[in-house]
């Protein structure tokens, strides 16, 4: 009762203390039920969050509002910071991008981007690092992307953003299903599992997806009379052939091929 009376208190307490405790709150084992007992208390720290409670999504997807849904999918998750700041913004701008087409269905159209940009300045309010915040927004940005579960299609995601940021997207979108109606959420989470396994086995047998693991390097296209911006698109040209599993990761195979040429 004391805390629902005198939460207005917090806004004498510096944003970066509010940032610790939210943090150790949110990785906590009882973050489904505070967040739901306490909602006022969050929703005066994130204003936008109070938009988000009792909003309806209209969509056979759903069977939450947008707050109870971020409750949900935060109660679901692996308890990583990344992950649960990224759930805990992840839908915040659902309300401002909410549409109805003429079979009465609910669209959030845009929510992605929108709710990135907001989480940028929320993190940046709080004064958080520079990688949570590009981390969390950008992890935002795409919670909605697909993904096929696939050694190629993981390699070319693993290329782009690595091998740590895969991991916490594929959390982010467990959690995020796992807060969605079944059995819809149920064949996202599958798909996540099945990327995440893919994944490690790529690391961990150590195959090339990166131009660091390519068994060529700048000095050997060098060698043979490439140079400046001509290396590196040679270079991406290699890894992506051999990402395909169109040429062996084979310093001789490829440096055969250019030879040919």
């Amino acid at each position: 009762q004391s805390i629902l009376k005198n939460y207005h208190l917090l806004s004498n307490v510096a944003v970066e203390r509010i940032y610790v405790e939210l943090t150790k709150l949110l990785l906590g084992k009882g973050v489904g039920r505070i967040l739901l007992e306490f909602k006022e208390v969050f929703f005066h720290l994130i204003p936008k969050l109070k938009l988000c409670d009792g909003f309806e999504q209209k969509s056979k997807f759903h069977c939450y509002d947008v707050y109870t849904h971020i409750v949900k999918s935060i109660e679901n998750s692996t308890p990583d910071k990344i992950v649960r700041w990224a759930l805990l913004l992840h839908d915040i701008e659902k309300p401002a991008c909410f549409t109805v087409d003429n079979s009465g269905v609910g669209h959030f159209y845009g929510h992605q981007k929108l709710s990135s940009e907001t989480a940028r300045q929320i993190l940046r309010y709080f004064k958080t690092d520079n990688l949570t915040i590009n981390t969390v927004s950008q992890l935002i940005y795409l919670h909605d992307i697909p993904l096929d579960a696939n050694k190629v299609a993981v390699k070319f995601f693993l290329s782009k953003y690595g091998y740590f940021f895969l991991k916490c997207f594929s959390f982010v979108r467990i959690g995020d299903a796992l807060a969605h109606a079944q059995p819809y959420g149920e064949v996202r989470v599958e798909n996540a599992n099945q990327v995440l396994k893919i994944a490690d086995e790529i690391v961990k047998s150590g195959e090339c997806y990166t131009l660091k693991r390519l068994a060529i390097n700048g000095d050997d296209l060098k060698k043979l009379g490439y140079k400046g911006i001509q290396i590196k698109q040679k270079l991406d040209y290699v890894l992506d052939l051999v990402i395909k599993g169109k040429i062996n990761n084979d310093k001789e195979e490829i440096l055969t091929l250019f030879k040919r040429k």
